[in-house]
């Protein structure tokens, strides 16, 4: 999965050196640099524009597949069924009901990251004459799935207004990301709509059951979010 971003000059993700599976031990190159996520950068159009062009390459197809709806379609019912007096009542009946009147269809599944967001991209290089670089960490959650799936803790997160945050344009990074990327996810409505259901359900469960507040409050968010955007 890694392989697109080995084989740009630098490389821009860690070049795996060693692992071993039972010890539980990965060794990797290491990349100069800071996390985007809290750094000079984070709120920059050039930062995301190369985060688009870098996932981009990363989101090689593998194959087309029938099976992808359904088991999404199974895990937000089960999702559902734990989030109750997790989130508001009338909120989880109007996702029911799109997940009621979701039609399955086949998906094309691609090497996706997993976890794409600042706090796993690095910065590095001399921006100030144009030469900063953007570079992929963590890996852990990397998986074949359509490529939207990639997109939805952008869309719930930096790609949000932050009225505390003065030089933080949420537009400009979404424009700079997508121009970057090449594409949008309104092209796949119904996957987008599906995978946003899923993952704002499944952050509320999860996060409740490993006691995580703040997480799961941002769950909630995303549902909000969801039942504005589909329901």
């Amino acid at each position: 999965m890694t392989g697109p971003l080995l084989d740009l000059e630098p490389a821009r993700t860690p070049r795996m050196l060693h692992a071993d599976v039972r010890a539980g031990i990965l060794a990797a190159t290491w990349l100069p640099g800071q996390l985007v996520e809290g750094g000079p950068h984070a709120c920059s159009a050039e930062a995301f524009h190369q985060a688009g062009e870098l996932l981009a390459l990363v989101h090689v197809p593998r194959e087309q597949t029938n099976s992808y709806d359904p088991s999404a379609l199974n895990k937000a019912v089960d999702f559902l069924g734990r989030a109750t007096d997790l989130a508001p009542a009338e909120q989880l009946r109007a996702v029911g009901r799109v997940i009621a009147g979701h039609e399955s269809a086949p998906r094309l599944l691609v090497a996706t990251h997993g976890d794409f967001q600042p706090r796993n991209w690095i910065e590095h290089g001399d921006w100030s004459s144009g030469q900063g670089l953007i570079s992929i960490i963590d890996w852990g959650r990397a998986g074949y799935r359509p490529w939207v799936t990639d997109l939805v803790r952008l869309e719930h997160g930096c790609f949000q207004p932050r009225p505390d945050e003065p030089a933080h344009d949420a537009a400009q990074l979404r424009a700079a990301f997508y121009a970057g990327y090449g594409r949008d996810p309104a092209e796949e409505p119904e996957s987008w709509r599906l995978d946003n259901l899923l993952q704002a359900l499944g952050t509320i469960v999860w996060a409740h059951e490993v006691g995580d507040p703040a997480f799961e409050d941002e769950g909630r968010r995303m549902l909000a979010r969801v039942v504005e955007w589909f329901a």
